[in-house]
């Protein structure tokens, strides 16, 4: 295994963040980076005719990598990441600036959203070779087109005692459009679009700031989206560099898991599983049941730090710490599919390559969110871990992780694939 310093694989995160600005951008950001790798994507006929192979449909891809016996190594994670998503007809004019009509996607800590130049990204769908399918386009404004601002403190005295912020009104971008345009023929046209030719959209808005190395040292990183393309690229790079072993390796990142997984591209649809069969049946003949008790799962999604402003909201003896090494998160709830013998699994694979390895257990009085190990394992009752490295203001626009983190996590799911 290669040693990767802290800082050049951060700078590699930091612009793949950047050319990631969605899910769908990120599932296509992947699919580059596994065609340099000589992985080659499955468009139609039987996905078992690759040996390297991927499948990408909108913001999900699954890559496999063939092996010589039955079972899978899978490390999944997911491409979507909380932001506003521009609805049909958003420009809603106004007196000076332009306020724009957003829905907000995911949990976030919208009060951190406000005040903050926004991007637009997404995709631009038009005719295709048929109506039932609309070729998609990805867009990107390369640049910030609009802005959350709040009222000044001298009209809005609430903001220091504290404020119940409405999305409705108070998340409402401001843009600069022209008085007798609105923002979105705007965009369309800088994308080269004319408004008769776009049958519809799917546009977000997200922080339009880069990430960058935090302290002399740049031990720390603060940028967007760490929550999940951190995890998504730690996935990727592994993935890519992990030496062939007896079973079939496979990355797969879904969307959608900050609403919940329930669509076609989501760990809640079936997929992954019809995947993963037609892949083992084309090359085996043994049973799937077998197949499928011969596997391991590692979930990556991001973790909850210890914030030492706030030590009563950690639990006393699970709070991880920022660069102290990769998290095995555990529920007794089962809102992580983490159990005793998976977790020894993951903690071995850390031993093995001499990586320390931290647990996370949500304080008892507190109510944690869920990730895609639960998810997934209810159509694959294989043995799932899930895993993250410690972050810090999860869901805010910008997110703080460790630096060293980020490669320990890579480091530990290249060692996952290579046992």
């Amino acid at each position: 295994m290669v040693a990767v310093s802290h800082i050049a694989s951060c700078t590699d995160l930091f612009d793949f963040i950047r050319r990631s600005p969605t899910a769908r951008h990120l599932a296509r950001s992947v699919a580059g980076q596994l065609e340099e790798g000589g992985f080659k994507e499955v468009v139609t006929g039987p996905l078992a005719a690759e040996k390297a192979g991927f499948i990408c449909d909108q913001g999900f891809i699954c890559a496999w990598r063939g092996g010589r016996k039955p079972g899978f190594q899978l490390v999944a994670a997911h491409s979507d990441a909380p932001a506003l998503r521009l609805k049909d007809r958003a420009d809603l004019g106004g007196v000076g600036l332009h306020r724009l009509n957003v829905a907000p996607y995911g949990g976030a800590i919208w009060s951190s959203w406000m005040d903050r130049p926004l991007r637009a990204a997404g995709a631009v769908f038009l005719p295709g070779e048929d109506i039932f399918h609309p070729r998609c386009l990805l867009v990107d404004s390369g640049q910030a087109v609009c802005t959350t601002a709040n009222l000044c403190i001298h009209m809005h005295q609430e903001l220091r005692t504290g404020y119940e912020f409405h999305l409705q009104k108070d998340l409402q971008p401001l843009a600069a459009a022209n008085s007798e345009t609105d923002l979105i023929d705007e965009l369309l046209a800088h994308w080269g679009l004319a408004k008769d030719q776009v049958l519809g959209y799917e546009l977000e808005l997200l922080p339009a700031e880069e990430g960058q190395f935090v302290g002399l040292d740049k031990a720390l990183m603060s940028a967007p989206r760490l929550d999940n393309a951190a995890m998504a690229y730690a996935g990727m790079q592994a993935f890519l560099a992990a030496a062939p072993t007896d079973k079939t390796q496979v990355l797969v990142i879904f969307d959608h898991e900050e609403v919940g997984s329930g669509s076609a591209t989501g760990a809640g649809a079936l997929r992954l599983r019809d995947i993963l069969k037609e892949w083992h049946e084309a090359h085996f003949q043994t049973s799937w049941r077998e197949a499928v008790a011969a596997s391991f799962m590692v979930s990556a999604d991001q973790a909850h730090g210890y914030h030492p402003n706030y030590p009563d909201k950690m639990d006393p003896t699970n709070a991880p710490m920022l660069n102290a090494g990769p998290v095995i998160k555990c529920a007794a709830n089962q809102s992580y599919a983490t159990d005793g013998a998976s977790a020894a699994v993951f903690e071995q694979v850390c031993r093995s390559v001499d990586l320390p390895v931290q647990r996370f257990y949500l304080h008892s009085d507190l109510r944690g969110g869920a990730t895609l190990g639960p998810i997934l394992a209810q159509s694959l009752p294989m043995p799932v871990v899930d895993v993250g490295n410690a972050l810090l203001a999860m869901h805010a626009p910008r997110e703080v992780g460790g630096c060293q983190d980020q490669v320990w996590m890579q480091e530990a799911l290249q060692a996952f694939y290579e046992q």
